[in-house]
């Protein structure tokens, strides 16, 4: 049979349903045509030359299959969207709330009579909300939130006038002696505010204490922190927690029992000062004293913690290889605010190295990341936090050098001449001997002999000298021998 006779026969076909499929009851899609013409296979073009020949001969209301597909799916959805337009007051009050179960209570017919499963019902509300700025689980949410705000209309109604003249107050703690129902205080305090506004007794509650004579928790604090103002702005003052604990009797408020601190200190922060207080520390980096702790024997100062002050030490760490023996260290043109953008100018600075001086290992963003860099104080002083005294080593190898000041004296011994002495190579700018020869073989030259061996796992890191270092996680020494 040639083309000609099966473009006549498709023709013959969708010409027996052009009333079907005028009344949107039959969709001649190419698989359900091929199904039920009883051809074998044809051209789809086939279709949609049909679909035009029709329309221009205006025999049928569609000029293509695709818009006949779009006006099924909008018939199929009229109704419902319809009862969604009808119901749109409803929605918006809350009155209603469109859930699968609301909608068929209201209309089973959209499942016994339309068709439509739970899925296509979902799809339709889904994009009926969408197109009107909302969605079913923000009307959820404000239905719960109304529901809250009910129960406190109840409660404070019956008592306006008492409220008016100042004979009870709606504090948060004096409704909760009223009732339980509310567990979130700090949804109380806002619909107590929205109550005092809606019958236009005051602003907010804060307006309304403040009239009545009554500091609330949060003013007291905000006037504190505006009467220190100047000194918290220049850095001579840190309200922290253990700072504010001495102020109490000042500021008029239990610190440790009030909930909302953190908000309100940090919302003063932002309007007053234009920063918050954890970009004001790392701006004058206070000591510990400052800031309300006091610093025992065990402590490290302040600075040791800043991101700046650790990589001010971690440049002189970044190297690059100049030759056999020499080397020289980076001064870049600019200051860096954090290990990630450090780590990002070394990537695309790609000669410069920043290394592990036992071993000269390369660190990686991920090392940082994963906390695989430690700062060592060489002569364990915590306070110590002199440039000569601050190396940055790979954990494995911090911790190791820690097991070893209590376990093998003479390891450590070992471990402090070597990174003092890795110090002084870089500051002549020379390779130390350490990055060319594993320790364990120096420390072997030198007589120690070194625990035994036992690894919990291996991966490679890179040298810096392009030696390709098996690195090896030693269990602590304690576990390595009986002391």
């Amino acid at each position: 049979m040639n083309n000609i006779s099966i473009l006549e026969r498709i023709y013959r076909f969708l010409d027996s349903k052009i009333n079907e499929i005028n009344n949107l009851k039959y969709i001649p899609t190419y698989n359900r045509v091929l199904q039920d013409s009883g051809v074998e296979k044809f051209d789809p073009h086939y279709i949609i030359f049909w679909f035009k020949s029709r329309y221009e001969k205006e025999e049928i209301r569609f000029e293509s299959l695709i818009k006949l597909k779009l006006e099924a799916g909008s018939i199929k959805n009229a109704k419902m969207i319809e009862f969604l337009n009808k119901m749109r007051k409803k929605i918006e009050k809350l009155e209603f709330l469109p859930t699968i179960d609301n909608l068929l209570q209201e209309r089973p017919d959209f499942a016994e009579i339309e068709g439509l499963t739970n899925e296509e019902i979902s799809k339709i509300t889904y994009d009926w909300l969408k197109q009107n700025g909302t969605s079913l689980s923000e009307l959820k949410d404000q239905a719960k939130l109304g529901l809250y705000y009910n129960q406190l209309k109840k409660i404070l109604d019956p008592r306006i006038m008492d409220i008016k003249n100042h004979v009870f107050i709606p504090t948060a703690e004096n409704i909760n002696i009223i009732t339980d129902e509310f567990v979130n205080l700090n949804y109380l305090t806002d619909y107590i505010s929205r109550w005092l506004c809606a019958n236009r007794i005051a602003n907010n509650l804060t307006e309304y204490l403040y009239d009545v004579g009554i500091m609330s928790d949060g003013r007291c604090l905000k006037d504190f922190l505006d009467s220190k103002y100047l000194e918290i702005k220049n850095g001579n003052y840190y309200p922290t927690i253990k700072n504010l604990r001495k102020e109490t009797d000042q500021i008029g408020i239990d610190i440790d029992s009030y909930i909302n601190l953190n908000k309100i200190r940090y919302e003063w922060f932002i309007e007053r000062i234009g920063k918050s207080m954890t970009q004001l520390i790392e701006e004058f980096e206070p000591t510990y004293q400052q800031l309300g702790v006091e610093l025992t024997s065990h402590g490290y100062p302040p600075k040791f913690k800043s991101q700046k002050f650790r990589i001010s030490n971690a440049l002189f760490q970044t190297v690059m290889i100049m030759g056999q023996n020499n080397l020289i260290i980076i001064d870049p043109p600019k200051t860096f605010s954090s290990f990630q953008s450090f780590f990002n100018y070394l990537k695309k600075y790609y000669q410069w190295n920043f290394v592990d001086i036992l071993t000269g290992e390369v660190f990686t963003l991920q090392d940082y990341l994963n906390g695989e860099i430690g700062l060592h104080h060489i002569n364990f002083k915590k306070v110590d936090i002199r440039p000569d005294n601050l190396v940055f080593l790979f954990k494995d190898y911090h911790n190791f050098i820690t097991s070893s000041k209590q376990h093998f004296i003479q390891l450590f011994d070992f471990f402090t001449r070597i990174l003092q002495k890795n110090i002084k190579s870089l500051k002549q700018n020379t390779i130390p001997t350490s990055w060319k020869v594993r320790w364990r073989e120096l420390a072997s030259q030198e007589g120690i002999i070194l625990p035994i061996k036992r690894y919990k796992s291996t991966k490679k890191r890179s040298n810096i000298i392009k030696i390709s270092s098996k690195y090896k996680k030693l269990d602590s020494f304690s576990n390595s021998f009986d002391f």
